[in-house]
């Protein structure tokens, strides 16, 4: 795809974006800008008509290295099935459990690759007198759900505290084949914002529950997680401490 192609790819996602999470952009002022700017800078009208001026830096998650990791995938299980069906599972134990966790390896393998992204794109600097946002945005080429792309990218933000120099950091999925809600969009660093306030209130020796950030006594050694309840850890799984009220 070339530089034109792109650009006109980048400002439909964007204006698709926009519409859906009501954000009210000036006709006419959306243009494709070139690095070191973000990818797309325009007006948006805000509290009693004012306008501001704001530039979008958009990310697709799927990169060559998320292809390069379901291409993986697609060749183990290939593999695999080739082992089972001669018969020779048994000689090859290893490969049989890594089979049964197929699914959670090659998402936390993906996970990563998020990780990295969002990491670079906080590193990046970016020219331009005005505030910059950042969307991160999924075309359908993900397998990952969106109750686990969008805990991903929030999660991560928590840990980083900071997220370079934008302000707000959008999950936006235009499709995913998984999920039946799809458009879906939300503000992520609202929400890590307000657990970062959450976990910097927790009172010395203790430790909040993963889901609701109520303190809680530590859990016991070794334990992953905490919860103060059945229904917070299912809520959890779900990724609804991540789903924009």
């Amino acid at each position: 795809m070339g530089e034109k192609e792109k650009g006109l790819k980048e400002l439909e996602i964007f204006n698709h974006f926009a519409s859906l999470s009501g954000l009210r952009i000036v006709p006419g002022t959306a243009k494709k800008r070139e690095p070191p700017e973000p990818d797309i800078v325009c007006e948006v009208e805000g509290f009693r008509g004012a306008r501001e001026k704001v530039g979008f830096e958009l990310t697709e998650l799927r990169s060559e290295d998320l292809s390069e990791i379901d291409g993986r995938q697609e060749k183990y299980t290939r593999k695999f099935k080739e082992w089972k069906e001669g018969g020779r599972v048994g000689k090859a134990p290893q490969l049989e459990m890594r089979e049964k966790h197929t699914k959670a390896f090659w998402m936390d393998e993906q996970n990563d690759v998020v990780k990295r992204l969002l990491t670079e794109k906080f590193k990046k600097p970016y020219e331009g007198e005005y505030p910059k946002e950042l969307i991160v945005y999924e075309m359908g080429n993900s397998f990952l759900p969106v109750d686990v792309m969008l805990p991903t990218i929030g999660e991560h933000l928590v840990e980083c505290r900071t997220f370079g120099v934008f302000r707000k950091v959008w999950f936006f999925c235009r499709k995913n084949s998984l999920e039946e809600r799809s458009p879906f969009y939300a503000d992520v660093s609202s929400i890590a914002r307000d657990k970062i306030r959450k976990l910097d209130q927790i009172p010395p020796g203790k430790k909040p529950c993963s889901f609701c950030m109520t303190p809680l006594d530590p859990p016991l050694p070794g334990a992953p997680a905490y919860f103060c309840s059945s229904l917070c850890l299912d809520r959890k799984n779900r990724g609804e401490d991540w789903m924009p009220h």
